[in-house]
């Protein structure tokens, strides 16, 4: 025999039930109202006003651009060459200038200290500059997550906007250090929602997306540690996914003149023909980088 009680609590819960799912029914309905339907873009239409990468090659004007590469590769150094041919306008790596020149570039440092990578630019011999500006771990401190156990934090979104404002050219450096849960880094539902956060962010304040992200380990194969040749950036697959674009970078075997030799690879560069990489010669003591022309290549 069911009991009256129960079943009369049983029914109120029920109720109770059937009330939520009216009033979430109706707060969407209200939403949609208050969202103002876009045009779209037609295929008719010109080709928006701008150049699509700020320097050719390399960073796109919109979407991402992820740099991936083993440790201590010189992913970082690499984005303040990047930065500063961007603000300055001077030639990168003595050789390609950008298309355009950006008023402010802001730096999103998330592991370790922000006075790491204000050594690294010292250490560059950059010149001094307002216009860049590094953001690390103690600035962001509680906000620096963007993606916590698999949900977007929306007002940690609202702060990076707010201080991302003004710029033409927003970095996140690295890709796992803004994420945090279980296996949130392999996991591929919450790498996908951090890249289009990252997306989300730099697109609202009119600024291009630059990710910084390693690449996995290599892996022994008949006695031999190889690297993969695609998908190599470390945990899920939907990180390339989400990138408009990925470049790698890795180091090369040899030296010119007591200069390593580094080669930025582009892979997955969407919406334009494979390029041939570039390959870098870097200065032991600046860092600093220099384009081998195609007389000098190495195969």
């Amino acid at each position: 025999m069911v009991d009256p009680e129960f079943e009369k609590l049983v029914n109120l819960e029920l109720n109770n039930l059937t009330i939520r799912d009216e009033a979430r029914s109706r707060f969407e309905e209200s939403r949609i109202h208050t969202f103002e339907l876009p045009q779209g873009l037609r295929a008719s239409d010109p080709l928006p006003v701008g150049p699509p990468e700020l320097i050719n090659g390399l960073v796109l004007a919109h979407g991402s651009t992820g740099l991936i590469g083993e440790k201590e590769t010189g992913k970082t150094l690499t984005a303040l060459e990047i930065q500063h041919c961007l603000l300055t306008g001077e030639p990168l790596w003595g050789a390609i200038k950008p298309n355009k020149i950006i008023k402010r570039s802001i730096h999103f440092y998330a592991e370790h200290s922000c006075r790491t990578v204000l050594e690294l630019y010292r250490a560059m011999q950059f010149p001094p500059t307002d216009q860049l500006v590094f953001y690390g771990p103690e600035h962001l401190r509680e906000m620096k997550l963007i993606i916590s156990s698999g949900i977007r934090r929306d007002r940690a979104v609202s702060v990076y906007k707010r201080l991302a404002e003004g710029a033409g050219l927003v970095v996140f450096d690295p890709i796992a250090a803004f994420v945090q849960g279980e296996g949130a880094e392999n996991d591929n539902t919450q790498m996908r929602h951090l890249i289009d956060s990252m997306i989300d962010i730099a697109r609202d304040v009119g600024a291009a997306c630059l990710v910084l992200g390693h690449q996995g380990k290599a892996q022994l194969v008949r006695g031999e540690y190889r690297s993969r040749s695609s998908y190599a950036t470390r945990g899920a697959s939907s990180i390339e996914d989400a990138l408009t674009a990925v470049l790698y970078l890795n180091r090369k075997e040899g030296s010119i003149g007591g200069r390593d030799l580094f080669e930025i690879t582009p892979k997955h560069y969407k919406g334009k023909r494979s390029q041939k990489s570039f390959q870098l010669l870097r200065d032991r003591e600046t860092l600093r980088q220099t384009l081998l022309t195609d007389s000098l290549r190495i195969s």
